[in-house]
């Protein structure tokens, strides 16, 4: 898998799905939109460094679009999808960099290719979910709970819901769904980011390899 191509689509796919919540939140007549935080490895490290190192002030508007959304203006869309670019760039060159290293040791079998791209989804999404822990600790989130949008873990629980059922014991459904309010609350993002992003991966390299063309060179690939 070529990183820099990988990442180019990672790219545009997080940039198309940053302004497609805007324009969901245009139609639903919103005048904020939401600002996902979730898969922005870059955006995370920053906003932990910035906190670190006492430059709140400079990432300010950050952390409370964040929490109650971002007002709508040419210049904030802008600015969001941009930042969607770079942090969906840098993830899809981590990932692809994973998946490759795996490969050369899993092998390079459809099954293993399926299980390489599950792993480095997991794992970038797995850090990904930590650093956004990291962050809403750090800067005392109000909210109490992430909307994970669609994940293969949400849908479980709530398919549970819907069925009436409780399977899932309550702490470990919080563990998944309430912000941590401490560090060592972080460790199950992490956790459940990567069962996440390993399902989800797994499925979709899955179904990718089997309906691209037979010896078609995929632009990611």
């Amino acid at each position: 898998m070529k990183p820099i191509r990988f990442g180019i689509v990672a790219a545009l796919a997080w940039a198309l799905l940053s302004l497609l919540l805007v324009a969901l939140s245009v139609l639903n007549g919103n005048t904020h939109a939401w600002v996902e935080l979730d898969f922005r490895m870059l955006s995370g490290v920053v906003l932990i460094a910035g906190g670190a190192l006492g430059f709140e002030q400079y990432v300010s508007d950050i952390i409370i679009y964040s929490q109650i959304g971002m007002p709508i203006t040419v210049s904030n869309v802008v600015i969001d999808v941009a930042l969607a670019f770079v942090d969906g760039f840098v993830c899809g060159v981590v990932i692809a960099a994973i998946y490759n290293r795996l490969t050369a040791l899993i092998g390079n079998t459809n099954s293993g290719q399926v299980i390489s791209f599950g792993i480095s989804a997991g794992i970038v999404l797995g850090i990904s979910s930590f650093l956004l822990a990291i962050v809403s600790v750090l800067y005392n989130f109000q909210m109490e709970h992430f909307d994970f949008t669609v994940r293969p873990v949400s849908v479980f629980f709530l398919a549970e819901s819907k069925m009436g059922i409780a399977i899932t014991p309550d702490i470990i459904r919080d563990s998944y769904t309430l912000l941590p309010k401490n560090y060592p609350g972080a460790l199950w993002w992490l956790f459940w980011g990567f069962v996440d992003g390993f399902i989800g991966g797994a499925v979709l390299y899955y179904l990718y390899i089997n309906t691209k063309n037979s010896g078609e060179d995929a632009f990611f690939l």
